[in-house]
């Protein structure tokens, strides 16, 4: 992935953190519950964070990333 679609998922990511946070501290009335928990949105945009900052830190220094098996 280029410099571009790594920041571009870091917004993304960003985004869906932010849902999340926004979905989890909003008063809770006597609306139905959301279809898909607040819980998941911020734990994917989490994930998505970290992973597209360490891919981010790879592109800068130059330096890849090599997983532990010999592939």
């Amino acid at each position: 992935m280029t410099m571009s679609w790594t920041i571009g998922w870091l917004i993304v990511s960003t985004l869906l953190a932010g849902l999340g946070a926004w979905q989890d501290r909003r008063p809770v009335g006597l609306a139905p519950p959301p279809l898909v928990p607040a819980l998941f949105w911020l734990a994917l945009g989490t994930i998505g964070i970290v992973l597209c900052l360490a891919h981010l830190i790879s592109l800068l220094t130059g330096v890849e990333l090599h997983g532990r098996g010999n592939f």
